[in-house]
């Protein structure tokens, strides 16, 4: 992967379980995107998840939060937004060997998509 960030122009660290943590810069801010290090496989095909999160909470998320990225995953033809314990974000899954142009597309879309929601809910 490391050649791949290069490529991307990306700044990154890996950490030694092969996860990478990158930071992107748009009209939004920053963001912190993660590749997950580890992947899946089915029926041959190799697949990573690309993610960050949007939300975090100590006492849950809103329902109005709730209902809106259940609303929002149904229009997303690639990607979807989540909810795990006390995070909620967006993810998208990639072939483990996804080119360049692929994993741009996808950082840019998550980077998108959390702008578009959190304008949103401030």
């Amino acid at each position: 992967m490391n050649s791949l960030f290069r490529v991307l122009w990306y700044r990154y660290i890996l950490s030694k379980y092969g996860d990478c943590d990158l930071l992107l810069w748009s009209n939004g801010g920053a963001h912190e995107v993660y590749i997950d290090g580890a992947t899946e496989f089915y029926r041959g095909l190799e697949i990573r998840e690309v993610w960050s999160t949007a939300f975090t909470t100590t006492s849950g998320h809103s329902d109005a939060l709730i209902e809106r990225l259940l609303e929002r995953n149904s229009q997303l033809k690639w990607g979807q937004w989540y909810i795990k314990g006390k995070r909620a974000g967006f993810r998208v899954l990639l072939a483990a060997d996804a080119n360049p142009e692929s994993l741009r597309t996808a950082v840019e879309l998550i980077a998108m998509e959390k702008e578009k929601i959190l304008k949103e809910f401030r």
